[in-house]
């Protein structure tokens, strides 16, 4: 397929919006709107065959006349699709297979295609039982799940995202094995209102530290629970593995909570923030953990630690 882009880019412009919406007009007739990383995959995408036939029909885009990505997915199926995830039409599910690893998805974010694709939680057995904090969409519970866990116990805020995130165990029929809790975690007991029409795309950069941002915007709020460390590990018999990736809270639970975070034996977890912040968790942690820096980028690190 051939795309013309009506899109002109300065060369001097020090920071460039992804989320932009730009219009792309095939030769074909065909126009799509997309973001601009959007966009970029799009044009990898067409790079990556010599003969590519890309129509679009009122719901999808539609590929070699046989798979198919959702418009209402496009933001981030283009570069599921590129790496390897298909749309089931049949089903209306999104899924991957990888060896003896299969999985169905109602819908997916970047987060989804992170954990199976990108492998950012690469650990090849759970002899144990998982806290999974930040649980988003259920990817990262399903891949603890299949990877052995005895029992994952999810902690998700966003009260239409737990309800995303059951549909996918459901479907993957892991409910004997995982746990999803809407709730926030927090160094005390309470309750905070969060937003209730975040789409499952945006569900990823969520933050119990920027509701403010969200009030602005006159959205839905809806009230949770703020939970403790200590009244989720009350669930668990054998904690093995934490996974934290909660925007931030990570700087309240950490500090407050570290006599029974230490009871874990490997630790996957995001940091945020200034890197003078995200050093003194570290600092914390190295007094019982062995840590690595996976990745790391001027607002974020991505660590791995494991009981000395």
């Amino acid at each position: 397929a051939k795309i013309s882009l009506e899109v002109k880019f300065g060369i001097s412009i020090p920071f460039v919006d992804l989320n932009k919406i730009y219009r792309i007009k095939m030769k074909n007739g065909y126009v799509i709107e997309l973001p601009l990383n959007s966009l970029i995959d799009l044009m990898v995408l067409v790079k990556s065959k010599k003969k590519l036939d890309l129509k679009i029909s009122e719901k999808n885009l539609i590929i070699d006349e046989k798979d198919l990505i959702p418009l209402d997915d496009i933001k981030i199926g283009i570069y599921a699709y590129l790496k390897g995830w298909r749309y089931n039409k049949t089903c209306n599910i999104w899924e991957y297979i990888d060896g003896l690893l299969s999985v169905k998805f109602n819908k997916i974010n970047y987060s989804t295609v992170e954990v199976f694709t990108d492998k950012i939680y690469d650990i090849e057995r759970i002899n144990g039982e998982v806290l999974d904090i930040g649980g988003n969409i259920g990817a990262s519970a399903i891949f603890f799940a299949l990877k052995g866990a005895e029992k994952v116990v999810s902690i998700e805020p966003l009260p239409q995202i737990v309800e995303e995130a059951k549909r996918n165990i459901s479907l993957n029929n892991l409910t004997d094995k995982i746990i999803i809790m809407n709730a926030a975690l927090g160094k005390s007991n309470g309750y905070i209102d969060v937003p209730i029409d975040i789409d499952v795309e945006n569900s990823h950069y969520f933050s119990t530290d920027n509701v403010l941002k969200y009030r602005e915007l006159k959205t839905g709020f809806a009230k949770v629970p703020v939970i403790t460390v200590k009244e989720v590990l009350d669930r668990l018999k054998e904690p093995y593995l934490l996974k934290m990736d909660c925007e931030g809270c990570e700087y309240d639970v950490i500090p407050s909570s570290y006599d029974l975070i230490r009871m874990f034996k490997v630790i996957f977890m995001e940091l945020h923030g200034k890197k003078e912040r995200r050093a003194q968790i570290l600092k914390i942690l190295s007094q019982d953990f062995n840590c690595i820096i996976l990745h790391s980028s001027a607002i974020t690190s991505m660590i791995r630690c494991e009981h000395k």
